[in-house]
């Protein structure tokens, strides 16, 4: 998230929105993880006072939970959606894109 706004403050590009944060990675038993969360939420509400970002960037809801299934995937040298359609990995990659798309249109 720092790299973006970084980014953007160094190129002065106004055309350049931040839609959203996206978590991946997440395991919810893992409370490093849950302050994570809270963290970034925070973050974001100050740099939306603070201008850095626009007042409509999200944390998105969805969160790519670390499950076997990507893993998996990944070891056998393709996406979750094809090497597991039916998982809840890929359910989590159709929904999150369902976020985003509603976020930037």
């Amino acid at each position: 998230m720092n790299k973006t706004i970084d980014i953007k403050e160094e190129e002065r590009n106004e055309s350049v929105k931040l839609a959203g944060i996206l978590i991946n990675l997440y395991d919810q038993r893992i409370n490093i993880h849950k302050q994570g969360i809270r963290r970034i939420n925070r973050l974001l509400e100050y740099f939306k006072t603070q201008k850095i970002v626009n007042d409509d960037a999200v944390l998105f809801k969805t969160m790519i939970r670390n499950l076997v299934d990507v893993k998996k995937a990944s070891g056998n040298h393709l996406p979750v959606c094809i090497d597991k359609p039916r998982s809840d990995s890929t359910l989590e990659f159709i929904e999150v894109c369902k976020e985003i798309l509603e976020q930037i249109s």
